[in-house]
């Protein structure tokens, strides 16, 4: 009995802390969210996937695109923001997504540090030094990961290919603003990347 009690325990604990898919785009032949509601803007170039299907992968290749999406999470409240990224150059920085506004701990993104060796800073940016997550981490052209980015209102979590890279307790998180950007910064552009999956 006590085996159950804790089992439905558990159960509902996990029921109360998940959160619930807002969007997802796969970038099948199309800039349009599952749901076909939401539209990313900008011009497309498909690519093969990480599977090797042709037309079912985005390039960014200095350019960006956005997407009005007017449920993000705002404020200090839970996300989880999950990608795959294939890198055609990392010389140079690779701004994945972010949104948010330009000011302090008012913004929510990802990006890899332009490199010339092996190791690259990967970023949680939160706009101000003092709101990054920063880990050093091993980065290739050409190959596949996937990063997962989680928030729980407390804990920032940075995760590629499943494994935890690193995490921070108690960052201050005050996100602000609907427009989801891919490839960019703000309004600063650079990446040159294949993405999938978001």
């Amino acid at each position: 009995m006590k085996k159950i009690l804790l089992s439905l325990l558990f159960v509902s604990y996990l029921n109360g802390d998940a959160q619930n898919l807002i969007q997802e785009f796969n970038f099948n032949g199309t800039l349009n969210n599952e749901s076909n509601t939401i539209s990313f803007m900008g011009s497309n170039d498909f690519v093969a996937d990480r599977e090797g299907i042709a037309g079912k992968a985005q390039r960014l290749n200095n350019k960006a695109l956005e997407a009005v999406i007017d449920n993000l999470p705002q404020g200090n409240t839970a996300r989880t923001v999950s990608i795959w990224v294939k890198f055609n150059d990392i010389a140079s920085a690779n701004y994945i997504w972010g949104y948010g506004s330009a000011y302090n701990a008012q913004y929510f993104g990802l990006l890899h540090q332009g490199t010339t060796s092996s190791n690259s800073d990967l970023s949680l940016a939160g706009w101000g030094a003092a709101n990054d997550v920063i880990v050093s981490t091993g980065l290739a052209k050409g190959i596949w990961y996937q990063y997962t980015i989680t928030f729980d209102g407390t804990v920032s979590k940075i995760y590629r290919n499943g494994e935890l890279l690193k995490y921070i307790n108690g960052l201050k998180r005050s996100t602000k603003g609907n427009i989801f950007r891919l490839g960019e910064i703000n309004t600063s552009v650079g990446i040159n990347a294949d993405i999938d999956d978001l």
